[in-house]
């Protein structure tokens, strides 16, 4: 029996409607950003935000931007970002090289031979351990790139699509849905498939933990433009959530968890799932998006770099699409020309923009 069963099928009326938006402001090649087109982020521990974009991967730090390659690499252009539990930075390009941040240095730590962008696939134990599946095969190297294990892992679907750790369990997700789940403690593993997965195949696929349980999003049928997401659940799948976007070349491109929402960015903008009608930035190609260490939401564009939300509760007045009504605090004087301030004084405003140059 499916449990926590939804489907909303998201037409043009449902998706493109107006919203008000929260304040934010814009980080761009305008005011210092290496490039605009951005492909992932992610945060530290240390509070660096770290950029991978067709230029290559860069650390931001507030103010400046500092790049970091290798003489070996085989393409700059960067799209996979992970913080192991040294705060050390991996990431992979799209030519099969897996590198490392030491220090100063990019590290290459290994070369795969391979013309398909999506492998290696590849994961981080908490000992920093690199974990990758190919023929059949699970290999865990070191983190200096070293074989240590492999185990045989036969599936009647070899192509792999994604890798994920989840209460000390390795889950492999394959093209056709499949799953199989390794014990890291044990190295016994099992398989399984759910009914709600028959006759689905995927090409590309997100896999993320979101209040203790594991959603997937894979792209049903392309030329129809439809997704779903799986809420996973044991060793069953729960359809959670269906797309069919009216469009023939939008696309949704990730999930992401903030911890309390579940959020779809897109070629369309992004947006919480569970307020689907108010989209963010509805028209720009949003890649990715994190919730910083200070409550800041930022998000990355293919086409106009970064885009960060000081405070998600703080929206901008339109009072072309709005039924409200603002006030004046005092006699003839516009609260804040036009923007309301339900929880400006939660945040010192000199934490606002802390971004030197950044768009407002």
């Amino acid at each position: 029996m499916m449990k926590h069963f939804l489907v909303v099928i998201l037409l043009l009326s449902f998706l493109y409607s107006f919203a008000q938006h929260p304040v934010y402001y814009q980080i761009s090649n305008e005011n210092g950003l290496p490039t605009n087109e951005v492909y992932k982020i992610v945060q530290d521990g240390f509070g660096y935000i770290w950029i991978g974009c067709d230029a290559g991967i860069y650390r931001y730090d507030g103010f400046t931007y500092k790049q970091y390659s290798n003489s070996k690499q085989n393409a700059r252009s960067t799209s996979f970002l992970q913080i192991d539990s040294k705060q050390r930075l991996w990431a992979k390009n799209f030519f099969g090289q897996i590198y490392r941040v030491d220090g100063d240095s990019l590290k290459i730590i290994k070369q795969f031979e391979t013309a398909n962008p999506s492998y290696p696939q590849f994961v981080l134990d908490e000992k920093c351990n690199l974990w990758t599946y190919n023929k059949n095969r699970l290999i865990e190297y070191n983190e200096n790139g070293d074989s240590l294990t492999s185990y045989d892992i036969i599936n009647p679907c070899e192509e792999i699509i994604a890798l994920k750790f989840f209460h000390g369990t390795l889950y492999l997700l394959f093209r056709d849905l499949s799953i199989v789940k390794f014990d890291i403690r044990t190295k016994q593993h099992e398989h399984f498939k759910s009914n709600q997965a028959d006759g689905v195949t995927t090409q590309s696929c997100t896999l993320i933990e979101h209040q203790n349980h594991l959603y997937l999003l894979v792209e049903l049928e392309r030329l129809e433009n439809k997704y779903r997401i799986y809420k996973m659940d044991e060793n069953n799948f729960d359809k959670f959530y269906d797309f069919e976007l009216p469009k023939k070349n939008d696309r949704i491109y990730s999930i992401f968890s903030d911890g309390k929402d579940l959020w779809t960015t897109s070629s369309f903008g992004v947006f919480k799932i569970s307020n689907p009608k108010n989209i963010y930035f509805n028209s720009e190609k949003i890649s990715s998006m994190l919730l910083d260490q200070e409550g800041e939401f930022w998000f990355s564009s293919l086409q106009s770099g970064l885009f960060v939300i000081p405070q998600i509760e703080v929206i901008k007045y339109n009072s072309a699409n709005s039924t409200l009504r603002l006030k004046p605090i005092f006699s003839g004087t516009p609260c804040l020309d036009g923007w309301t301030v339900a929880s400006m004084l939660k945040r010192p405003a000199s934490t606002w923009s802390r971004t030197t140059g950044a768009a407002m």
